[in-house]
């Protein structure tokens, strides 16, 4: 037995395997690691920013609120204090779900994305939306 062209081809076969693993294999390995698929977690951590974005925010507005109010010299009382509350947490509650609803949708937007080959190359912060 001599050396064969399938000795080349398994030779060729080989160096394309090394070439993938050293020049691909480190960038699949990072976008796998921005999925929900190798990284469950990151629903729970995305959608705890995000909630912790929109507290903020509305304990923000709250405190401007009576701020302003304080500047007047005014103050809530009574049923507008109580129905103003009320209007807040309702806000605050639907700020928190609509948060969790568009981050959840971008994660599975972007496992998407990653699975087609349509991502970017380098990792995108997660936003809530809301913008432009």
């Amino acid at each position: 037995m001599g050396y064969e062209a399938s000795d080349d081809l398994a030779n060729v076969a080989r160096a394309e395997w090394k070439d993938y693993l050293a020049r691909f294999q480190p960038i699949e390995t990072a976008l796998m690691n921005q999925t929900t698929y190798d990284n469950p977690a990151l629903f729970d951590q995305s959608i705890g920013q995000a909630q912790s974005a929109v507290n903020t925010g509305m304990n923000t507005s709250q405190q401007t609120q009576n701020q302003l109010l304080q500047r007047y010299g005014e103050s809530q009382n009574g049923d507008y204090k109580t129905a103003n509350d009320r209007l807040n947490n309702l806000n605050r509650q639907a700020g928190l779900v609509d948060a969790a609803n568009r981050i959840t949708q971008t994660l599975i937007d972007r496992n998407q994305q990653i699975a087609t080959g349509a991502a970017p190359t380098t990792p995108v912060p997660i936003s809530s939306g809301g913008g432009t």
